[in-house]
């Protein structure tokens, strides 16, 4: 028997190319941690994010019958992150399906869309 094959696993007794989704989960949070260790405090992330839903935890329960949502993957926002969790949202004029949540879940649900979007909803949207 050879010597790395006798040797333990860091994934424990996972087949090797097998990660388990608390690795990823804890690798992304240091890696999160180093950058912002690292960062300039005075400098600001600054993304550029397509329509998007923010959900209270009481409407992430009454749609998906969950308490937190489900990592999709973090984004340039510290503490925030894309969920694979997605609803429809319609106006008066149409529709986008497929619209991804954010997390983590906020005070009160808000969509956030561009002033595009907003009329072709048909919504006079701040």
């Amino acid at each position: 028997m050879s010597q790395q094959s006798s040797a333990k696993r860091p994934g424990g007794n996972q087949p090797s190319g097998s990660v388990r989704p608390d690795m990823i989960e804890e690798i992304a949070r240091r890696v999160v941690a180093r950058v912002v260790e690292r960062a300039d405090p005075m400098t600001v992330p600054v993304g550029v994010s397509v329509r998007h839903v923010h959900l209270s935890r009481a409407d992430l329960r009454t749609l998906f019958g969950l308490d937190e949502f489900t990592l999709y993957r973090p984004v340039v926002q510290p503490g925030e992150f894309a969920a694979t969790e997605m609803v429809a949202v319609r106006g008066p004029k149409g529709g986008f399906e497929r619209v991804r949540c954010m997390g983590p879940c906020r005070p009160q649900s808000q969509v956030e869309l561009s002033r595009t979007d907003a009329f072709a909803l048909g919504v006079d949207a701040p």
